[in-house]
């Protein structure tokens, strides 16, 4: 029986090559349509991934080629290999691209993030739970032989939600035959610029509610993805700056005050731990640079040469510009239907570690051809979600704690 073993081994053995062959070949074509090819589990060679981002951007570059053509011509190869060697990257470049995506395009996306990216990130499953404590386990004085007193401790349940953005390119084949490595990088740059774009705008300014607060959004922008921090914050606590052009004295004023309205959420003890930064738009971060304490850098640098000096922080507390808060809203924080209503500013004070970004899945890119008209269509995928802590309980998901004041929109800011 041993010898009758050792002959089958033997012959397995002799055809295991070629049963790998079969195998691999199996998978692939699994992991392909026909006209489609769609971004499977990432298979990179370990040699690859050892080089990094960079190297695994273009595989990605080769692979979208790929899915696009059917296969390479001497000068993509050419042109592949250029790029990989200036990298470091040596070997056969048909084994070193991937049969699906590396999984770059999400740090990509991240890369160009600025407010969202203020935010802690996590990759989770759709209907995912995470225990939020609302009220943590406390001590009390006890006497001898006496019971203790239970802690009156507290969790809420938070629910990860997503939606999905889109980006989608039309490309003709003579376009593509004409140039199709630089194409190919010019539309992977876009749809990663493209997904960047639509996750910061909603980060910022998006409200999933039935009429955004804004005026002007269509049903299918990202800004209806979820509420964003500006949303959250005028539906969590306001400030009102008054409506008149500030000081600085009254600037200093009017960000205590809503520090003060933020409670332990906003409060020095969270400023010097980082984790609060206000977050304001482009009119607003001029009116502060040209405050007198700005206007030059001699107290820190000792050489003042600068008129109008960055504006790093205040009170500790960093200040981040942003382009995509509105510059011209009305005095409640909203951009009005009315035009002419829209003569003030506003700002968010916010504490990033009580809110989420996340996603969930691979960030798709991929390409399907149009035989009518000749042209080939890419499309990027990302299906993100954004929220406060306290903002998504499993019972209500759509529901806003006011009770928790872990931003606070100042608003009503004079536009100068």
């Amino acid at each position: 029986m041993s010898k009758l073993q050792a002959i089958i081994a033997d012959a397995v053995k002799s055809v295991q090559a070629e049963i790998n062959e079969v195998t691999a070949k199996a998978v692939e074509a699994t992991a392909k349509a026909t006209t489609v090819e769609a971004p499977k589990a990432a298979i990179t060679t370990g040699a690859l991934k050892g080089f990094g981002a960079d190297a695994e951007r273009i595989a990605e570059l080769g692979y979208i080629i790929k899915a696009v053509r059917g296969d390479l011509n001497e000068k993509e190869v050419s042109d592949l290999d250029t790029r990989f060697k200036a990298i470091g990257v040596t070997g056969d470049i048909a084994k070193l691209l991937p049969t699906g995506f590396t999984g770059t395009m999400m740090r990509d996306i991240q890369a160009a993030l600025k407010v969202a990216a203020l935010f802690p990130y996590k990759e989770v499953t759709p209907g995912q739970y995470d225990s939020i404590a609302l009220n943590g386990i406390t001590a009390f004085l006890v006497s001898e032989a006496t019971d203790g007193t239970d802690a009156a401790e507290a969790y809420t349940t938070m629910i990860y939600l997503v939606k999905k953005v889109m980006a989608l390119v039309r490309k003709s084949y003579e376009a593509l035959d004409d140039s199709l490595v630089s194409l190919a990088e010019e539309v992977r740059l876009g749809i990663i610029s493209a997904i960047a774009n639509g996750i910061e705008a909603a980060v910022v300014n998006g409200d999933d509610t039935a009429t955004h607060m804004d005026a002007g959004i269509a049903a299918n922008s990202p800004l209806k993805a979820f509420k964003g921090v500006r949303k959250l914050a005028l539906a969590k606590q306001t400030k009102d700056a008054g409506g008149a052009a500030l000081t600085e004295a009254g600037w200093l004023t009017v960000l205590s005050s809503a520090q003060e309205l933020g409670g332990l959420y906003l409060d020095d003890a969270q400023s010097s731990q980082g984790k609060v930064v206000l977050i304001v738009p482009q009119n607003v971060y001029n009116q502060l640079r040209m405050l007198p304490s700005f206007l030059t850098k001699d107290k820190a640098a000792g050489n003042a040469t600068l008129f109008g000096a960055p504006v790093d922080a205040i009170f500790g507390i960093p200040v981040v510009m942003s382009s995509y808060i509105p510059t011209a809203v009305n005095a409640a924080g909203v951009i009005d239907a009315v035009g002419a209503n829209n003569t003030k500013a506003t700002a968010v004070l916010v504490n990033r570690d009580y809110f989420k970004l996340y996603s969930t899945g691979a960030t798709l890119m991929e390409t399907d051809k149009n035989i009518v008209n000749q042209s080939v269509i890419f499309s990027g995928t990302a299906r993100v979600g954004f929220n406060g802590v306290f903002d998504r309980v499993d019972s209500n998901p759509t529901a806003v704690d006011a009770t928790r004041k872990t931003a606070v929109a100042i608003i009503n800011i004079a536009k100068i």
